[in-house]
C-alpha cells in the first residue's frame, strides 16, 4: 500500500469516528428537529447543539450567556450572568478512545504505519477545529483552547496505544474482546434457552412415562405450567435485550 492510500484511508477512519461522535446527538436532535418543531426552526441551531454535546463528552467547557431579553421574560434576576457547563459526558471520550485503538491497529499493519498514524490525528484535529469554528454562538460558547486540544489528544492516545505492539496495547484489546465475548455469549444462553429447554422438557416426559400411583391430575399440570414459565421468559429475553443494548 503506498504512502498516499495509506494517510488517505486514515483520514477517512477519522472522519468516520468524528461522524459517528456527533451523530450520536445529531440523529435524535434532527428527529426532534423534523417531529417536534416540524422543519420551522433553523437546523444549523440542532447542528450546534450536537456538536456542543460532543466537545463536553470530550471534556470541553462551554461558557453560556442567557440572552437577557430572555431573563427578562421568564422573570429570573440574575440568571443573565454567564455560567459553565464542565460536566463531561465521558462515554464519547471512551467511544473516541475506543475506535482510534481499531484505527491505530489498522495503520500498524500498513507499510507505512507512522504514515497512517500521522494522518488519522491530523486529520482528527482539523475536523475538530472545523467543528469548534461551528458551534460558537453568542448563547453558547465552548472553549477555543480546550475544544482544539481535548480531543484530539483522547483520540490520538487511543490511535499510538492501538499501533504499539506492546503490553498495554495487547492488554486494552484482550479486555475489548473478553467484553464482547461476554455480550455475545450472553446473547447465546438466552437464545439457546429458549430452545433448548422445550427439548429438555420433552426427554424428561417421556423418560417418565409411567407416571407414579400417588400422582394427580393437578400435580402434573402444576408441575407442567412451572416448567413452562422459565421457557416462556427465555424465549421473550432476547428481543428487549437487543432492544435495549441498541437505545444505550
Amino acid at each position: 500500500m503506498k504512502r498516499l492510500t495509506t494517510a488517505l484511508l486514515a483520514a477517512l477512519d477519522a472522519l468516520i469516528v468524528v461522524a459517528i461522535g456527533v451523530g450520536i446527538a445529531l440523529v435524535p436532535l434532527t428527529v426532534l428537529w423534523a417531529t417536534q418543531f416540524e422543519l420551522a426552526v433553523n437546523w444549523m441551531v440542532f447542528w450546534r447543539a450536537a456538536v456542543d454535546i460532543w466537545l463536553v463528552g470530550n471534556g470541553v467547557d462551554l461558557l453560556v450567556q442567557l440572552d437577557p431579553a430572555l431573563v427578562a421574560a421568564l422573570g429570573l434576576p440574575g440568571a443573565e450572568t454567564a455560567f459553565s457547563i464542565t460536566i463531561a459526558l465521558l462515554g464519547f471520550a471512551l467511544l473516541a478512545l475506543l475506535l482510534g485503538l481499531r484505527t491505530g491497529r489498522q495503520a500498524a499493519n500498513t507499510a507505512h504505519p507512522r504514515v497512517g498514524v500521522s494522518a488519522a490525528i491530523l486529520s482528527y484535529a482539523i475536523l475538530t477545529a472545523l467543528l469548534v469554528w461551528s458551534a460558537g454562538t453568542d448563547a453558547v460558547r465552548p472553549s477555543a483552547a480546550q475544544g482544539l486540544l481535548l480531543p484530539p489528544l483522547v483520540y490520538a492516545a487511543g490511535v499510538l496505544i492501538g499501533a504499539d505492539r506492546g503490553q498495554l496495547g495487547r492488554l486494552l484489546d484482550s479486555l475489548t474482546g473478553r467484553m464482547t465475548g461476554l455480550f455475545r455469549g450472553g446473547m447465546r444462553s438466552a437464545r439457546g434457552a429458549g430452545s433448548g429447554a422445550p427439548s429438555a422438557f420433552s426427554s424428561s416426559k417421556a423418560s417418565n412415562s409411567k407416571p407414579s400411583t400417588g400422582s394427580t391430575s393437578a400435580s402434573r399440570s402444576a408441575g407442567a405450567v412451572a416448567g413452562r414459565r422459565p421457557v416462556a421468559a427465555a424465549g421473550m429475553l432476547p428481543a428487549p435485550v437487543r432492544a435495549g443494548v441498541a437505545a444505550a
